[in-house]
């Protein structure tokens, strides 16, 4: 009787090690899996973070690019003799100053950087908006192969550097219908502020902007 009742705490011991023998494996496979899935998570997160920014930077071009052509054609379209750039830029939703309706903008983009409606303004000297920078920390990713027009972009130590002017254009007579934007297919100039000496001639004669630095440079109210 002492001999099968041995045998069996025998067998039951030898199950319960091989369970805890069975669990053991299992453990140390999942930690195996969390370690790797850790190192993986720790090489792909700045690449993934990397690619985000350059998506952003992208739409920021792109965005910076719409608001300098519709600034181009708000002062294209001024009723002579005065020639202006608008006081804010929700006058670029639409130009009251027009007997139809004229849009020179769709809508107010949003800084695809910092997620705001809010951007820096770059002013003339009295005190009208000429383009807009982001507000957006840190130095750009993009430090090269940009278009002639964008030459200045090139090294660019921040984002406020990247600023999006509207160009010199000629004022043309408004004929827009109903939600057209107004006329004018102005180009862009993204030359930084300031660096647009006068010399002009003309009434058409764009003022040179002032740095987004200086005192007229301010965020967008």
């Amino acid at each position: 009787m002492s001999g099968r009742i041995g045998a069996s705490n025998r067998r039951l011991a030898w199950a319960l090690g091989a369970r805890c023998r069975s669990r053991g494996a299992a453990l140390l496979l999942t930690m195996f899996l969390v370690a790797v899935i850790g190192i993986l998570l720790a090489v792909a997160g700045p690449v993934w973070r990397t690619e985000m920014q350059r998506d952003k930077e992208a739409e920021l071009l792109w965005v910076g690019d719409e608001y300098a052509r519709a600034i181009a054609r708000y002062y294209a379209a001024s009723p002579p003799p005065m020639l202006q750039y608008p006081e804010k830029l929700g006058q670029l939703l639409l130009d009251v100053r027009q007997p139809n309706t004229v849009r020179h903008l769709r809508r107010l983009y949003r800084d695809p950087l910092t997620g705001s409606s809010e951007w820096g303004l770059i002013k003339d000297g009295g005190g009208r908006v000429t383009g807009v920078y982001s507000l957006g920390k840190g130095m750009p990713l993009k430090q090269g192969g940009f278009e002639k027009a964008k030459a200045k972009f090139n090294d660019a130590k921040s984002y406020a550097d990247w600023t999006f002017v509207a160009a010199p254009v000629n004022a043309a007579p408004v004929n827009a219908g109903p939600g057209n934007a107004g006329p004018g297919n102005a180009g862009l100039g993204n030359a930084g502020p300031g660096n647009a000496g006068p010399g002009n001639a003309g009434p058409a004669a764009i003022p040179a902007p002032v740095s987004p630095g200086g005192a007229a440079g301010q965020p967008m109210p």
